[in-house]
């Protein structure tokens, strides 16, 4: 019980580790599952609502121009697992967005009486761009400046729809908008592609633009199902999650990668002459030591193939590295 104590009389705080509230969170997640529903037209009316709530937000603030709180949710970036998926509400979009949107505050304005309407009329949003491999890199490079572009610009963007390409490469402090279309396959991939929103971040609260995050799960697959039950837990445990990274043993990319260092290392460590901070510069002992490390590397590289042939009860033999 000393080593070990129980929780104490507060569920926040366990002696171990303590729960501390912290609103100046980068991102909230939000997850949407609709049973019975159609998903592509939860996506539709998604898209709709987040777009005219953000007109709502921006219009209260219209009067600060560029310094609108309301910037980064006027763009609205779609994040898909396959280009299929893209390709049918591209043209779900292109179809039906644009033309329900300008009367989508009026209409819900009808549906709720003695209540302040949370939409505002938008007008039809400009074609939607796409950060996919089949864009070409100019249009790739023309969609990630216009999305860099305040809504007050005419060059900015309504809405975008990309693929994991965005996963890396795309630091733009300015969105704070996204609609994920079902639980993309690994965590690394759904951490990486979220984090491109709510990355402008102040110490101070007030200034302070963090992104906001729609999942819409697919309630007929039971890996959905299976997020949607445990969203808030998992969300707050995802980076445990993370599924870790494979390397095959002596490939020859890997060797290229890690067996400079390795061999440099072991060098400056078997010389005097070598370990001074300056060390490296000593070509002659350098090249005296080459043969030795090569050795004890071969050395190993056998060591570590006669362990994988070996039984289990077996005792392998290491090499010195």
């Amino acid at each position: 019980m000393r080593v070990f104590p129980p929780p104490g009389p507060e569920r926040n705080d366990n002696f171990f580790s303590r729960t501390v509230d912290d609103d100046n969170q980068a991102r909230l997640y939000v997850g949407l599952s609709a049973p019975g529903r159609n998903l592509k037209g939860v996506l539709l009316r998604a898209y709709l609502g987040l777009m005219a709530a953000a007109q709502k937000a921006w219009n209260d603030h219209k009067s600060r121009g560029r310094e609108n709180p309301a910037d980064p949710y006027m763009t609205l970036l779609g994040y898909f697992s396959s280009l299929k998926e893209l390709g049918v509400t591209r043209s779900i979009l292109e179809d039906e967005l644009g033309g329900q949107l300008e009367q989508f505050a009026n209409n819900r304005a009808l549906a709720i009486e003695d209540f302040v309407n949370p939409f505002a009329a938008r007008k039809r949003p400009c074609e939607p761009y796409e950060l996919t491999s089949r864009v070409n890199t100019a249009t790739i490079s023309k969609t990630k400046d216009r999305l860099s572009k305040p809504y007050v610009d005419k060059d900015h963007l309504d809405v975008a729809l990309a693929t994991n390409m965005i996963s890396v490469g795309l630091d733009i402090s300015r969105l704070g908008l996204m609609v994920v279309l079902n639980q993309p396959k690994t965590a690394a991939e759904y951490i990486q592609a979220t984090s491109r929103v709510g990355r402008q971040l102040s110490p101070e609260p007030t200034r302070n633009k963090p992104g906001l995050v729609l999942v819409l799960l697919n309630p007929n697959r039971p890996r959905d199902r299976s997020h949607f039950g445990l969203f808030p837990y998992w969300h707050q445990t995802f980076y445990r999650h993370v599924e870790a990274t494979s390397c095959t043993p002596f490939a020859s990319l890997a060797l290229d990668r890690g067996l400079p260092g390795v061999a440099i290392a072991m060098a400056r460590h078997s010389r005097p002459e070598l370990a001074a901070p300056n060390g490296a510069m000593a070509s002659e002992a350098l090249q005296s030591i080459t043969e030795q490390v090569a050795k004890v590397l071969q050395d190993r590289c056998v060591a570590t193939g006669a362990a994988d042939a070996d039984p289990p009860h077996s005792t392998p033999i290491h090499g010195c590295a």
